[in-house]
């Protein structure tokens, strides 16, 4: 895509998201409303409970 990681995130449900994210070198965001508890996420670098909340992340 041409976006250097340090302006990229990946936005996941699972901890396999976060990895991926996180081996990419991304900043990773996960989904508390997805198929994994909050307690599963925790190594995420932002946890956001809707999608209107990555708009704030991403505005900052």
């Amino acid at each position: 895509l041409g976006i250097e990681p340090h302006r990229a995130v990946i936005v996941g449900d699972s901890d396999f998201d976060i990895q991926a994210g996180k081996g990419a070198g991304v900043r990773t965001v996960a989904v508390t409303y997805g198929f994994r508890k909050r307690e599963t996420l925790s190594n995420a670098d932002f946890l956001i409970d809707n999608m209107a909340q990555l708009l704030t992340l991403i505005e900052k």
